[in-house]
C-alpha cells in the first residue's frame, strides 16, 4: 500500500491549523447516512420504477435523474427531496456537533439536509448559507460560520444540483462559489469527512488544482478512508466461496484509489472502523480546545462568609494564573463571581502584556431583556455555546438567591460532561461546586485521581491553582 498518514499526525497538525484559523472541513453524505437519511439510490428508487428502470441496475444516478426529468416532471423530485430530507426525520449526530464546536470560518458540503445548520444552531453559533453565486447578494457578513452547500439545500429544491444538465451548468452558475472553494483549498488545511470524492463537480475542481499546483500545496488536504474488511455489508450477502474473491478484488481496487488520492495531493488516513472517524474528530476538538477553560458559578451578597471569601479569592487566583499559563477563559459572568474572574484575568493579562479581549470570552446572561417564558431556553443556548467552546469546566460556589444549589450551574456541568470536558469542582467554596464534587468523588474508582481531587477541599489560596493545574495536566 502507498504511503499513508497516521491518525496521530492528522490530529496533531489539523488541530494546529484549526487553532490558527487556517482550516476547513468538507462534509460528505456519510455523516447524513449515519444520522439516518437515505442516499441518492433510495431517493430515486420510486422515480426509476416510474420510467420503467431499476435503480439497482443503474451505475450513473445523475443520468437516471436526468432520464426521469426528461420524461416526467422535475417537481416530483423536488417533492422527494423535501420529504426524504425533512427536518423532523433525523437529528445531527456527534460528528456534526464536534464540527460545530471547532473554530472554523467555513464548512463545505454537497448534502441537501440541514444537519450542519441544526448543529450550529444547537451550539448557539450564528451561521449563514451559500448555495450558489446569487447567495452572495444576501450573505450575512456578521455570521461566524458560512455553510457552503454547493449542491443546494432541501429548503429550495429548485436550486439543487441533481441531473446531468445541472452538473453541466454548475460551473457557469457558480463561478464565484467555485473560485471561493479553490481559494480555500489553496489557503487552508482541509479535512474531508464522510466524502467519497466521486462527485464530478468536485473531481473537476480537484483536477484543475492538480494541473495548477501539482501535488504540492501550501497547506495539506486530509482524506479519511475506511479500510475494506471482509466483515463489510457489501460482502455479507455473497456465498462464502465468493466472499474472499470479492474482498481481494475490492482491497486491490482500494489500493489503487489511495494511489489516485495521493496523486492529487491528498494525505490519506486509513482507519479500520467508522467509529475511528468519530474518535479522530473528538481528539481534534479536545486538542483545539485544550487551552479553553470555562469557569462556572455565582454567589449572592449574603452567601456564607467563609465560602464567599474563598470563592472570591480562588476565582481571582485561578483566573490570573490561567492567563499566565496561556489558557483562555470563558465565563457566563455569574453574579459576583464574574467580577472576581474578570479581576483575576485582567491582572494576569497586565502581567503578561496580553490583550484581555483575546484571552477572555464573556457570555453574560440577559437577565432583564428576556421574556420569562423564553428565559430558560435562552440560558440553555448560551450554556451550550460555552460548553462547545471549552475542554475544562471549573466550578466555583454556585448558590442562588434562595440559598440553594444553583440549578443553572448544575446544567452547565451536565452540558460539559456531554461534551466530554474535564470537570473540576472547587469543593471548599460550597454550593453547586460542593455537590458536584461529592457526586463525582463518590463515583471515582481511580485512587490516584481521588487523591488529586481530594485536594480541591483546600482553603489555602496559595495552593488552589497548583491543584487545578495538576488535574488539568493529568486528565485534561
Amino acid at each position: 500500500m502507498a504511503k499513508t498518514t497516521t491518525k496521530e499526525i492528522l490530529i496533531r497538525d489539523f488541530s494546529q491549523y484549526c487553532s490558527q484559523g487556517n482550516a476547513s472541513i468538507f462534509v460528505g453524505s456519510g455523516l447524513s447516512r449515519k444520522a439516518g437519511y437515505v442516499g441518492w439510490k433510495d431517493m430515486l428508487r420510486q422515480r426509476a420504477q416510474d420510467i420503467g428502470l431499476d435503480v439497482d441496475k443503474e451505475e450513473n444516478l445523475i443520468d437516471l435523474a436526468q432520464y426521469y426529468v426528461n420524461s416526467q416532471q422535475r417537481l416530483n423530485i423536488h417533492a422527494d427531496i423535501r420529504e426524504f430530507f425533512a427536518y423532523q426525520k433525523h437529528s445531527p449526530v456527534q460528528e456534526h456537533h464536534i464540527i460545530a464546536s471547532l473554530p472554523l470560518a467555513s464548512v463545505w458540503t454537497t448534502n441537501y439536509d440541514t444537519l450542519l445548520e441544526r448543529a450550529y444552531a444547537n451550539a448557539n453559533i450564528s451561521y449563514d448559507i451559500l448555495t450558489n453565486d446569487a447567495s452572495y447578494e444576501k450573505l450575512n457578513l456578521r455570521a461566524k460560520v458560512i455553510i457552503n452547500k454547493i449542491h443546494g439545500c432541501m429548503n429550495d429544491p429548485t436550486q439543487c444540483v441533481l441531473t446531468r444538465h445541472d452538473y453541466e451548468e454548475f460551473e457557469n452558475k457558480n463561478a464565484m462559489v467555485i473560485s471561493q472553494l479553490k481559494g480555500e483549498l489553496c489557503s487552508k488545511a482541509f479535512l474531508f469527512v464522510g466524502y467519497s470524492l466521486r462527485d464530478t463537480n468536485i473531481q473537476h475542481i480537484i483536477a484543475q488544482m492538480r494541473l495548477k499546483f501539482g501535488k504540492s500545496y501550501r497547506l495539506p488536504r486530509y482524506y479519511i478512508l475506511k479500510k475494506i474488511a471482509l466483515e463489510d455489508d457489501e460482502f455479507k450477502h455473497l456465498p462464502k466461496a465468493k466472499q474472499k474473491e470479492e474482498f481481494a478484488y475490492h482491497s486491490k481496487r482500494q489500493e489503487h484509489y489511495i494511489d489516485y488520492l495521493l496523486e492529487y495531493g491528498f494525505k490519506v488516513v486509513v482507519v479500520d472502523k467508522y467509529d475511528e472517524i468519530t474518535d479522530i474528530l473528538e481528539q481534534i476538538r479536545k486538542t483545539v480546545l485544550q487551552k479553553n477553560v470555562w469557569i462556572s458559578g455565582a454567589y449572592e451578597d449574603n452567601y456564607n462568609a467563609q465560602y464567599q471569601s474563598l470563592a472570591s479569592s480562588f476565582a481571582q487566583e485561578i483566573s490570573k494564573n490561567l492567563i499566565g499559563d496561556e489558557f483562555k477563559i470563558i465565563t457566563g459572568y455569574g453574579k459576583n463571581l464574574g467580577a472576581d474572574i474578570v479581576a483575576g484575568a485582567f491582572s494576569g493579562c497586565n502581567a503578561q502584556g496580553r490583550d484581555f479581549n483575546d484571552n477572555v470570552q464573556l457570555y453574560p446572561f440577559p437577565y432583564k431583556d428576556s421574556k420569562p417564558e423564553d428565559r430558560q431556553s435562552n440560558y440553555t443556548l448560551l450554556r451550550k455555546n460555552m460548553a462547545s467552546r471549552s475542554n475544562v469546566l471549573i466550578v466555583i460556589a454556585g448558590q442562588n438567591a434562595t440559598h440553594e444549589v444553583a440549578n443553572g450551574v448544575l446544567e452547565e456541568v451536565r452540558l460539559s460532561k456531554e461534551q466530554g470536558s474535564l470537570i473540576i469542582p472547587i469543593a471548599s467554596t460550597g454550593g453547586a461546586a460542593l455537590k458536584v464534587y461529592e457526586d463525582m468523588f463518590g463515583e471515582m474508582k481511580d485512587k490516584q485521581k481521588k487523591a488529586m481531587y481530594e485536594k480541591l477541599n483546600t482553603k489555602k489560596v496559595a495552593d488552589i491553582y497548583q491543584v487545578v493545574k495538576d488535574i488539568i495536566n493529568q486528565y485534561g
